[in-house]
């Protein structure tokens, strides 16, 4: 299995900080793999932080106002960058 390969050549780097991030096209399935790939390290005694730019979406009444034909403009205009970056506890994410 996918998941479980690469947990365990992620687990190998050792027992330091680690960041790990997943990429792809819009529906390809990287949040689900993302959350198998979090319980895999988990369940090996390793504490695991998810985030994903999924949770700072814009609504769907909203989506019509960007540009949908090209990949800078749905990255630019489908989320609310600001929120993602000034959210979590008042810690200073940026997501970009």
């Amino acid at each position: 299995m996918l998941v479980e390969k690469i947990a365990k050549r992620i687990l190998a780097l050792g027992e330091g900080r680690l960041l790990v991030g997943v990429d792809g096209f819009t529906a390809a399935g990287k949040t689900s793999f993302g959350h198998e790939l979090a319980e895999w390290i988990s369940a090996a005694g390793r504490p695991v932080l998810r985030a994903t730019l999924d949770d700072f979406k814009k609504p769907w009444r909203d989506r019509h106002l960007y540009d949908r034909e090209s990949g800078e403009g749905y990255y630019r205009n489908a989320y609310d960058l600001f929120v993602g970056r000034h959210t979590n506890g008042g810690r200073n994410y940026c997501w970009t």
